[in-house]
């Protein structure tokens, strides 16, 4: 049996040298695991703050004892300063300034500044977060936030929150995380339509909300920024109602697998996710209910399927949602530090069960599937995705889009 003697870094120029070490599952005197050390690389790479991690052992004079050398390879940047521009299929046109930093200080803390102005959207948030709160594996965040968004399609009205939230984030095992948060918020619904269906004009006035929230997590992923390989599963509960004037709780459970296909560029990923909220003696709001389409569902406009009022034809939403995708990802030639994936995909999802009751109201939760391609690009503003899908399946009154393009993101 071997054990650690001494442990040394080397590349960190920027990053301090405890950001490291506290990554690290094995420390001098530890017994010698190689696990421990693919686990030790696995984390820096989570990071996000290196482009190269790579531990290796050596023999010493003692043939009991080996030191480790964490060799690395710093990244150019972790932050950045941005201002972008653009056209969003849902969003419309989309201005975006803001500034980012992953590694304030080269102690791993974030920050992060957005502002967002569209045509159906205003957005501003800041937050800040501590990975290390006193000195424990104890992540601290804290943010406030503003959003007015038009809901000009399908549902007539105008949402406006305004509020903060906090939250901690801890590790119950080495791929096993919980996080729990708080926010504060207080929301207007206003705006509607005077030919709006008369369930969302019965919704309008203000609301104060305050909710605690909990996010159970267990992570095999290979690389959180860009996996290849793995799974992760999540499982989620918010209640509403600790103060304030809106009563509702939610669950939901989800995960994602990927899996490279004949060759580590060409990797499969399947994901799926559902979700209900109920409400606590007062009927769910329409801005707190579940949407589906767009991005989550191509081939499906936003808010494109669902619930909806027979006589306006506006979408309701529901409070029972099931989606998910299976999607392969591939290199189309170009150099890699381009950054341009091809990809193919399925969606699949349904929503339903708006709880408004009457002869107008149309519930339809049968499943909707969409497929087609798409192009991914890490462009210099940002990474933006072209999808092209086309409605497989689809029930009567659903609004179909066959071209979706915008920021991407991932699950």
């Amino acid at each position: 049996r071997a054990y650690i003697r001494h442990v040394t870094i080397r590349g960190n120029h920027r990053t301090d040298e405890a950001v490291i070490r506290r990554e690290i599952r094995l420390l001098e005197g530890d017994a010698f695991h190689v696990s421990k050390i693919k686990n030790s690389e696995r984390r820096i790479k989570n990071l996000g703050f290196f482009r190269k991690v790579v531990i290796s052992q050596s023999a010493t004079e003692h043939p009991d004892l080996v030191d480790l050398l964490v060799e690395l390879e710093e990244e150019p940047r972790t932050g950045e300063l941005f201002i972008a521009g653009g056209y969003g299929s849902g969003q419309g046109f989309i201005a975006e300034t803001g500034m980012r930093e992953e590694n304030l200080f080269g102690k791993g803390q974030s920050l992060g500044t957005k502002f967002r102005l569209g045509a159906h959207t205003q957005d501003l948030d800041v937050n800040f977060t501590e990975p290390y709160f006193l000195d424990r594996h104890l992540a601290a965040s804290a943010g406030v936030f503003y959003l007015r968004e038009k809901n000009a399609r399908k549902s007539e009205f105008t949402e406006d929150h305004v509020g903060t939230r906090c939250g901690f984030g801890y590790e119950l095992s080495d791929h096993l995380y919980q996080n729990v948060g708080y926010s504060l918020s207080q929301e207007n619904l206003k705006g509607m339509d005077p030919k709006a269906s008369r369930f969302i004009r019965e919704q309008r006035g203000k609301s104060t909300v305050s909710a605690v929230n909990q996010r159970l997590t267990y992570d095999q992923l290979d690389n959180r920024i860009d996996p290849k390989n793995g799974y992760t599963v999540f499982m989620g509960n918010k209640l509403t109602g600790l103060g304030g004037n809106v009563r509702h709780h939610m669950h939901n459970i989800g995960g994602v697998y990927y899996h490279p296909v004949f060759v580590d560029d060409i990797v499969l990923s399947i994901s799926g996710d559902t979700a209900y909220i109920q409400g606590m003696g007062k009927k769910v709001r329409i801005s707190d209910r579940f949407s589906l389409g767009g991005n989550q569902l191509r081939g499906f406009d936003y808010n494109g399927i669902g619930p909806r009022d027979r006589k306006t034809d506006d979408a309701l939403r529901g409070t029972r949602i099931a989606h998910g995708s299976c999607e392969v990802t591939f290199p189309l030639g170009f150099p890699e530090e381009i950054g341009i994936q091809g990809s193919s995909f399925v969606d699949f999802g349904t929503v339903w069960k708006s709880g408004d009751k009457g002869p107008e109201v149309d519930d339809n939760k049968g499943l909707r599937v969409g497929a087609g391609v798409g192009l991914t690009w890490k462009s210099p503003m940002g990474p933006l995705r072209f999808d092209f899908a086309r409605a497989i399946r689809k029930k009567t009154g659903d609004e179909t889009r066959t071209f979706l393009f915008g920021y991407s993101s991932k699950f």
